[in-house]
C-alpha cells in the first residue's frame, strides 16, 4: 500500500470512527435504554415488560462495540504503516532540500562576482573619464575597445550562467514534482515541513535567476546604446546608424 491509500483510508476510518461514536452518543440518549440501565443498576431488571427492547439494544450494543474495536484497530495500524512511509521518504527529501540550498548559495555567489565585476568595470571606466591629465585620442579608443570586449565576455558569460541555471531548476522542478507523487498528499492531509522548505527554496532560486535576468537586460540595453553613441561619433551624425555602419563600428570594436 502506498503512502497516499494509507492517508485516504486512515481518514475515512477516523471518519467511520467518529461516526460510530455518534451512535453510541445517540444511543445512551434513547428513552428505553436509559430506563433498562436504570433497573440493570438497581437489580430490578424488568424482562416481561421491555425484554424485545432489551434484546434488541444489547445486540446492536454488541454489534456496535465490535465494530468500534476493529475500526480502532485498523486505525491503529494504518497510523503505523503511515509512520514507516513518513520515516522512509523523509531522508530523501532531505537530502534533495541540502543540494538546493547548496545550489542556491552557488547561485548567489555567482550574482555577487558579477555585480563586483560589474562595479569595478564602471570605477575603472570613470577614472579614465575623469583623468586630469590629457589622453591621447588612441588611448581612449583602446579604453572603449577593451571596455566592450570585456563587456560581451561577462555578458557572455552571464548568459550561460543563466541557461545553466534554467536547466538546474527545470531538472529541481522535476523532482520536486516526482517528490510530491510519491508522498501523496491527501487532501485535509498535514504536508512535511521538508517539501515546504523545498518550494520555499526552489521559489527563491527562481527570483534570484530573475534578477539575473533582469540585470542581463540592462546590461545589454547599456551596451546597445553605448554602441550606438560611439558609432554616431565616429560617422558624424546624429541619425540612427545604418545596418552596414553598425557592422563597421563592431568590427572596429572588436564585438563581433
Amino acid at each position: 500500500m502506498v503512502g497516499w491509500e494509507a492517508e485516504a483510508l486512515m481518514c475515512i476510518c477516523n471518519m467511520h470512527f467518529s461516526l460510530t461514536r455518534l451512535r453510541l452518543r445517540i444511543l445512551l440518549k434513547q428513552p428505553g435504554f436509559r430506563f433498562w440501565w436504570r433497573i440493570e443498576g438497581r437489580g430490578m431488571r424488568d424482562e416481561g415488560r421491555n425484554g424485545t427492547d432489551y434484546g434488541f439494544l444489547v445486540r446492536q450494543n454488541s454489534e456496535l462495540l465490535q465494530a468500534l474495536d476493529e475500526m480502532e484497530k485498523t486505525c491503529t495500524n494504518l497510523r503505523e504503516e503511515n509512520g514507516l512511509l513518513r520515516k522512509s521518504s523523509v531522508p530523501e527529501t532531505e537530502e534533495k532540500v541540502r543540494r538546493l540550498r547548496r545550489k542556491n548559495t552557488e547561485l548567489a555567489v555567482i550574482a555577487k562576482r558579477l555585480e563586483d565585476r560589474a562595479r569595478k568595470l564602471q570605477e575603472a571606466n570613470l577614472k579614465v573619464v575623469n583623468a586630469p591629465a590629457p589622453v591621447r585620442p588612441g588611448a581612449v579608443e583602446q579604453y572603449k575597445r577593451a571596455f566592450a570586449r570585456q563587456r560581451a565576455r561577462d555578458l557572455a558569460q552571464h548568459a550561460d550562467t543563466l541557461l545553466y541555471k534554467d536547466k538546474e531548476i527545470a531538472a529541481l522542478q522535476q523532482e520536486c514534482r516526482q517528490l510530491e507523487t510519491r508522498l501523496g498528499t491527501a487532501k485535509g492531509c498535514p504536508i512535511p515541513s521538508s517539501v515546504v522548505e523545498f518550494e520555499r527554496l526552489l521559489r527563491e532560486s527562481q527570483k534570484e535567476v530573475l534578477r539575473l535576468q533582469r540585470q542581463l537586460a540592462v546590461s545589454s540595453s547599456r551596451v546597445t546604446s553605448s554602441k550606438e553613441t560611439s558609432c554616431r561619433e565616429h560617422n558624424g551624425h546624429d541619425r540612427p546608424c545604418t545596418p552596414e555602419e553598425k557592422r563597421k563600428e563592431n568590427v572596429r570594436t572588436g564585438t563581433i
